[in-house]
C-alpha cells in the first residue's frame, strides 16, 4: 500500500510539497497580518473560523487575558459564528447571546423580579456605557463608537471576553475555564461541548493535519483507528436492547471525540446532508460508481446537499447525535444500494479496537 500525506485545506488536497508552502503562507499571514499572541491557533482553527473575526478575538482576548481560542468556541456555539443570531428562546440576543441584564447590570431597575434576565428595556437603555457602569454590567464598547451594542461584533466579542474573565474560578487551568463557560450557560453539556470545540482548535488536530492516503481513499477520522463497534447483522442495539442490524463501523478514541474532525473517505458528490432520530446529524456521499458512503451522529455537518468533495476532505464534527449513547463516527459504505462490511475497504488503513471484523 502507497500512503501519501496530503494537506487538508478548505476543499483542496494539496501534495506535501504544495501544502507546506500553503501552509508556511497560511501562518505567516496568522503571525504578521494578525499580530503574534501566545497561542498559536491549530490548523482546524484556521479553517473553521472566520477570519474576519480573528483579530477580534485576540484583541478582546489580549485586553481581558484570556486565551483567545476560547471566544470563538463559545461564538460557535452560541450562533455559528453569527450565521444564526437572533434570540434565543429564554431571550439572549446579540451575536455571543447575551442577556440584557448580564449586558446592563443586573441591579439596573427594570431587572429586578427578572428571573432570566430578558427585561423590559429600550436599546438605548441597555446601550448606555453610564447606565452599565452605574449598575455593573458586562457590556463593552469594543470598537469606540460611544455604545455597547450586543448587535455589534466588536463590541458583542469584547463583551463575552469580560464576562469569561470576570467569572473565572478555580486553582487549575480546566477548572477555570469551566467555571467561566458554566457562568456563560449554566448546562454541562453546554460546557462540554464549548471545551471540545475549544480544545479542537488548541491542540486537538496539529499533528492530524496530514491526511492519510491510500490509492483514492482516505482516512476518515484522523485523530483515531480505534474501532468500538464492528459491521454485524445481529448485534444487540446498546439502547433498545434487541436485535438489530448494525451496518457499519464505529470509531472513537479514549480521549476527546466531540468535535473532531471527520473527512471524506472518497471523492464525490453530497447526496444527503440532514438530521435523522437515528442517524443524527448525517451526510451521505455518491462516489458515481455505484458507491455510497454515510457518516451519522455527527455534531456539525460541513456540507451541503450538491457539494463536490474530494477524498479526504472536511465534511463535518464528530458528535453523538440521534441514537447515540457517546461521541462516535458511525461509518457505512452501501454497494449498488445495498449495505456492505467496511472493513474489507478500510483494512489497508489498518483500524485497530476490534478483535473480530466478520462477527457474522
Amino acid at each position: 500500500m502507497k500512503k501519501l500525506g496530503c494537506l487538508v485545506t478548505g476543499g483542496l488536497l494539496m501534495t506535501p510539497l504544495l501544502g507546506l508552502l500553503f501552509l508556511v503562507g497560511i501562518v505567516f499571514f496568522f503571525v504578521t497580518v494578525l499580530g503574534e499572541t501566545d497561542e498559536q491557533p491549530t490548523n482546524l482553527a484556521m479553517l473553521d473560523i472566520p477570519p474576519e473575526f480573528i483579530p477580534i478575538y485576540q484583541e478582546a482576548g489580549e485586553e481581558f487575558d484570556i486565551d483567545w481560542l476560547l471566544l470563538p468556541a463559545i461564538h460557535k456555539k452560541e450562533t455559528i459564528f453569527s450565521t444564526l443570531e437572533k434570540p434565543s428562546p429564554v431571550g439572549a440576543i446579540g451575536h455571543m447571546q447575551f442577556m440584557k441584564c448580564t449586558w446592563v447590570g443586573w441591579s439596573h431597575p427594570k431587572c429586578a423580579g427578572s428571573l432570566l434576565g430578558d427585561a423590559a428595556m429600550t436599546p438605548s437603555e441597555y446601550h448606555s456605557l453610564y447606565n452599565i457602569s452605574q449598575y455593573g454590567g458586562y457590556g463593552i464598547d469594543g470598537d469606540g463608537d460611544g455604545k455597547a451594542d450586543p448587535h455589534n461584533i466588536d463590541d458583542a466579542i469584547f463583551s463575552a471576553a469580560n464576562y469569561l474573565s470576570a467569572s473565572m474560578r478555580g486553582s487549575s487551568e480546566e477548572e477555570r475555564l469551566r467555571t467561566a463557560i458554566k457562568a456563560y450557560n449554566r448546562a454541562d453539556w453546554y460546557v462540554d461541548d464549548v471545551m471540545a470545540y475549544y480544545a479542537s482548535y488548541k491542540n486537538g488536530f496539529n499533528e492530524n493535519m496530514v491526511v492519510e492516503m491510500d490509492g483514492d481513499t482516505a482516512w476518515m477520522v484522523p485523530h483515531t483507528k480505534n474501532a468500538t463497534s464492528a459491521f454485524n447483522p445481529n448485534r444487540i442495539h446498546p439502547i433498545y436492547k434487541d436485535v438489530r442490524p448494525h451496518n457499519g463501523i464505529d470509531f472513537a478514541s479514549g480521549g476527546q471525540n466531540l468535535g473532531q474532525p471527520l473527512l471524506a473517505f472518497r471523492s464525490g458528490t453530497i447526496v444527503a446532508s440532514k438530521e435523522s432520530s437515528g442517524w443524527g446529524n448525517y451526510v451521505v456521499i455518491d462516489h458515481e460508481d455505484g458507491m455510497r458512503t454515510l457518516y451519522a451522529h455527527m455534531n456539525r455537518r460541513g456540507v451541503e446537499v450538491g457539494d463536490e468533495v474530494e477524498a479526504g476532505q472536511f465534511i463535518g464534527e464528530l458528535g453523538s447525535t440521534g441514537s447515540s449513547t457517546n461521541p462516535h463516527l458511525h461509518f457505512e459504505i452501501y454497494v449498488n444500494g445495498s449495505p456492505v462490511n467496511p472493513y474489507p475497504y478500510i483494512k489497508s488503513f489498518e483500524p485497530t479496537g476490534v478483535s473480530n471484523w466478520y462477527p457474522y
